[in-house]
């Protein structure tokens, strides 16, 4: 069974998952754009995107300080 991890979007916790794949979803789910060619790395703790981004929910994103399940 994979460990499951938080996601973090340029520090962001995003949710929770255990995959990339589980990662892009919930990218996806909160209709963000990645603007370019992201910097990622895994550690053992977490999934770790830094890019600048965009989309509808891009300032509530931003705003966020409670990791939500995923």
């Amino acid at each position: 069974m994979l460990q499951r991890k938080i996601a973090y979007l340029n520090g962001i916790p995003i949710g929770h998952a255990a995959t990339w794949t589980e990662v892009h979803e919930l990218l996806k789910e909160r209709h963000v754009h990645i603007l370019g060619k992201p910097g990622v790395a895994e550690g053992p703790a977490g999934f770790y995107v830094q890019a600048p981004f965009g989309g509808q929910r891009d300032q509530q994103i931003r705003a966020t300080t409670n990791c939500k399940a995923g």
